[in-house]
């Protein structure tokens, strides 16, 4: 367990309604919450500095204790706290009606806690001048509003003074996030704050239960995170619900991932629709074919499927565990990226492999995302790590062009198309010979096809099926990223000097990569071993960010990561039979 301040540990849960969401801290805290949408502004940043991100704290009396635990099968979390005069419970819910609110149901346990209310939002990431208003029923902050209900008339003026409580029985803490217009359901229709909870419960467990998802708890709260980085209206799934948790303190290695990337969205609906939740990847590929249109797909999308993300750097933010800069926007939408291409077509196949149904229009979009596969062969790219200034023939990048142009094939010969097929299968031949022959040249799976740089992104190449998992050439791979890559049992994504110096943190997703090799290259039980050294690094709710430090075993990077998730259900899926129950 990682020795780092508490306020600088990913002990955060996450609580999401496909509008907004929130990380709550394990005192209780709100530290992340975005007005309007995933990709908002947003209006409590505290993770990323706690003197100028704003504060919305349950404060207790006497707090001796705290624990945190999410109701089974569900997202809506409890934060016990034991204090002088008794035991505060906060129930955490994001309304299942979706309306852009975060429900705080505050519940005296047992005896009469003292409490405090400290609401101060910081809208638009602290940059606004705005601060709350207080008013007869709440606070005021811009078009957002904190609304306090369920409480006698006097008690209710003083919480809204932020003066000490004496709590009996139950009150509800209403936070409306200013909402774009039309976007969220008639008040008429919304959930009322004092039956959220259980209406949110009963929500979550009617999907849970439709799933095929087995019933190890970390891969049904697997399921459940990856359902809650969906945003509803579009879709859209985003890579992770923050920014600018660094993959190392102390470097710059931080970045916005609250945008839907092709690639990780591919993989989550994916993932989603092999443990039954078909429909949900069907309206992904629906989400794309919407932002893609017919122009040349760009790596990642905003939630509402725009282009356009500006990066921009937010000097006057500290940044987690003092690392900065912290940044809003991404640059690598303009990056040039050859494997959406592949991860397009590879979802569309999965899904009318499912018997999901592609129409005429979305058959000749489809066509066209394979066409570009083949004209970009040799043509290079910034690769799976989004490398600024680093070019090149990328394997990974080869590889799911080959993915394209194979699954492409199968689906025209579904479809009739037979000289389509045959076109496009040769040329996915000549792309597998590509990329065989660099690897008898190199021993191993580079890193590119004209360099012998290790990566770990190599190791997708048998997943994927270009090669079995018994090939030489891929156990070679995995051997030589054991030898060069691995650390204290976890997996770096290389090691070679990139824009930003060298890596140091490992990769959670490569990590599950390597494990799932293992499996599919006969080695059950090291796969099993290091499965379960992996997972006992997950925080106390079963969440887990994209990196882990080496040495101290601590969460970094953006929280909770979409990608680190779906590598948890193929690996639990890849062992259930020894994993599960």
């Amino acid at each position: 367990m990682s020795g780092a301040p508490i306020a600088d540990r990913l002990d955060h849960g996450l609580v999401s309604n496909g509008r907004v969401l929130a990380l709550i801290a394990p005192d209780g805290a709100i530290a992340w919450f975005c007005a309007d949408r995933f990709d908002g502004p947003a209006l409590f940043c505290g993770i990323l500095d706690g003197a100028r991100g704003g504060r919305f704290v349950i404060e207790v009396d006497g707090a001796d204790t705290t624990r945190q635990r999410y109701h089974t099968d569900s997202l809506v979390l409890r934060t016990e706290i034991v204090g002088a005069g008794g035991v505060l419970a906060i129930d955490d819910v994001c309304p299942m009606d979706g309306s852009p609110r975060l429900v705080r149901q505050l519940s005296a346990l047992r005896g009469r806690p003292r409490i405090r209310l400290h609401f101060d939002p910081r809208p638009d990431y602290g940059r606004s001048p705005l601060r709350a208003r207080a008013s007869a029923d709440g606070f005021r902050v811009g078009s957002a509003s904190l609304m306090v209900d369920g409480i006698d008339p006097k008690r209710r003026a003083a919480l809204i003074a932020q003066e000490w409580v004496e709590l009996e029985g139950r009150c509800t803490l209403t936070l409306h996030a200013p909402g774009a217009a039309g976007a969220a359901p008639p008040v008429s229709s919304r959930v009322s704050p004092g039956v959220a909870v259980d209406h949110a419960n009963r929500q979550w467990q009617t999907w849970l239960a439709g799933l095929t998802v087995g019933s190890n708890p970390l891969a049904r709260r697997s399921a459940l995170t990856l359902a809650g980085l969906v945003y509803r209206p579009t879709g859209a799934m985003i890579a992770a619900a923050t920014t600018s948790l660094p993959e190392a303190i102390g470097e710059p290695r931080d970045w916005d991932y609250r945008y839907c990337w092709i690639r990780d969205g591919a993989f989550a609906a994916d993932a989603l629709a092999r443990i039954g939740d078909r429909p949900g990847a069907e309206r992904f590929l629906a989400f794309l074919f919407a932002a893609v249109g017919d122009d040349t797909p760009q790596p990642l999308h905003r939630v509402d499927g725009g282009r356009q993300i500006p990066e921009s750097i937010l000097p006057h933010l500290r940044g987690f565990a003092g690392t900065g800069p912290v940044r809003i926007g991404n640059a690598a939408a303009g990056q040039v990226q050859h494997d959406t291409h592949g991860q397009i077509v590879w979802l569309a196949h999965r899904i009318h492999e499912a018997g999901g149904a592609l129409s005429p229009a979305m058959r000749r979009w489809l066509w066209a995302r394979v066409e570009a596969a083949e004209a970009v062969r040799g043509v290079p790219d910034a690769g799976i790590w989004e490398f600024r200034d680093r070019p090149g023939q990328y394997t990974f990048s080869h590889l799911w062009c080959w993915v394209a142009l194979d699954r492409g094939a199968r689906l025209a010969r579904a479809f009739g198309e037979h000289e389509r097929a045959q076109r496009w299968q040769s040329a996915a031949d000549a792309q597998r010979r590509d990329m065989l022959t660099a690897a008898d040249r190199a021993g191993f799976f580079a890193q590119t096809l004209d360099g012998d740089d290790v990566d770990a992104s190599s190791l997708a190449v048998a997943p994927l099926g270009l090669v079995d998992g018994d090939d030489r050439r891929y156990r070679a791979t995995i051997e030589r990223c054991e030898k060069v890559l691995l650390v204290d049992g976890l997996m770096r994504r290389y090691v070679a000097a990139d824009d930003f110096g060298s890596t140091t943190s490992t990769f959670s997703l490569c990590t599950l990569w390597w494990i799932e090799a293992l499996a599919l290259s006969g080695r059950a039980d090291d796969a099993r071993d290091a499965f379960a050294r992996f997972v006992a690094h997950g925080n106390p709710l079963g969440l887990f960010s994209e990196d882990i430090e080496p040495g101290t075993g601590r969460l970094l990077g953006n929280f909770p990561q979409a990608c680190t998730h779906i590598g948890l259900l193929a690996v639990h899926d890849a062992l259930r039979g020894s994993t599960d129950d």
